[in-house]
């Protein structure tokens, strides 16, 4: 089943309208701090979101952001999406 771009939003706009103002490759994409403190990884496994934690380590509103807080934050919407 093809992924729809709602699926993964941070992922399809960083390889879509905003791909001229963030850098990375097919495995992770980081905004420009300029527009704000969004990156993304092509998907969930390990090996991204490694390459995700370092493509942001040190950068300003990234930094501290590491593969644990992509676990918390899929629980949390999941959590939502079933409140209703």
């Amino acid at each position: 089943m093809t992924e729809h771009p709602l699926d993964r939003p941070v992922w399809s706009a960083l390889n879509g309208g905003w791909k001229a103002v963030s850098s990375g490759d097919g495995t992770v994409r980081r905004l420009d701090p300029a527009y704000g403190p969004f990156g993304a990884s092509a998907d969930a496994s390990p090996g991204a979101l490694e390459a995700l934690a370092g493509i942001t380590q040190g950068r300003t509103g990234c930094g501290s952001w590491r593969p644990r807080i992509f676990r918390f934050r899929r629980a949390l919407m999941s959590w939502v999406l079933a409140r209703g």
